[in-house]
């Protein structure tokens, strides 16, 4: 998930989601790095998942 934040008035909201399939749960450690191809390099954090 990428949030855009508000820091006036304290406020997030979702820019971007992404979701692996099939569905895992991983509650900590994910990551996202943009990619001069424009696509996103995503680590699933506690799962061992990268995805392009």
């Amino acid at each position: 998930m990428i949030l855009d934040l508000d820091f006036r008035s304290r406020k997030a909201t979702v820019h971007r989601s992404y979701y692996h399939q099939p569905p895992l749960e991983s509650p900590t450690q994910g990551n996202t790095q943009a990619l001069s191809n424009g696509n996103e390099f995503i680590g699933w954090g506690q799962s061992p998942y990268y995805s392009e």
